[in-house]
């Protein structure tokens, strides 16, 4: 499922000889504004019950985070 008006992504895995059964996914992303700094929030929740899926999701999130503050860093 893809919804651009809402900014929602959502798929499930369903199945296969692989880690992710009954793997479901939804990730959306919210967009702040007001009187401070324009941010983003991003949240994601799955439903599994393998920790292979809490580490992949944990990583991705962090690498999100890094690309995201990347152009804000003083290098």
């Amino acid at each position: 499922m893809l919804d651009d008006e809402r900014h929602i992504l959502s798929f499930r895995v369903i199945g296969g000889d692989h880690r992710l059964k009954n793997y479901r996914s939804v990730t959306s992303a919210t967009e702040f504004s007001g009187r401070g700094p324009v941010y983003t929030l991003v949240l994601e929740s799955y439903v599994d019950t393998r920790m292979f899926t809490d580490t992949v999701v944990k990583l991705n999130l962090q690498k999100l985070a890094a690309a995201a503050a990347a152009p804000f860093s003083s290098s």
